[in-house]
């Protein structure tokens, strides 16, 4: 059941990574010609996946015991601090999208740091999701 559930775990983390994925690229070729109201829907789905991804980082990262390799020693702190910068810059910044104080300079720099935050959530969830895969 705990193989099943994480193959089906990975599956959406890798699926909701590709959503964003294509919707970041779409939104940077197409430009201001794009229509963005679904970015406020992924966001939720997106904020699961960061919450879920650090989560399970930080789980693989404790579970390593003393005879683990140096090469899945560095893997899982490099995705667990990945993990962890994504829910430092992903959430403050959703948080202040949805309040949206109206400070004009303050909301084009976090469009600009959306461009930070979007290939770092690609990454972390899609290699977190890769892992529940193979683990399951």
């Amino acid at each position: 059941m705990v193989m099943t559930m994480n193959k089906a775990l990975g599956g959406i983390h890798i699926l909701i990574a590709a959503v964003v994925a294509l919707y970041y690229l779409f939104g940077i070729f197409l430009g201001d010609g794009m229509d963005h109201s679904l970015w406020p829907v992924l966001n939720w789905f997106m904020a699961v996946a960061t919450i879920l991804s650090f989560y399970f980082a930080y789980t693989w990262k404790k579970g390593l015991g003393e005879d683990a390799s140096t090469k899945d020693f560095i893997s899982a702190k490099i995705l667990y601090l990945g993990a962890a910068l994504l829910v430092l810059w992903f959430f403050p910044s959703w948080f202040s999208e949805m309040v949206g104080n109206g400070n004009d300079a303050a909301m084009a720099i976090g469009e600009h740091f959306w461009s930070f935050v979007d290939p770092l959530f690609i990454l972390v969830v899609c290699c977190v999701g890769c892992k529940l895969w193979n683990e399951g």
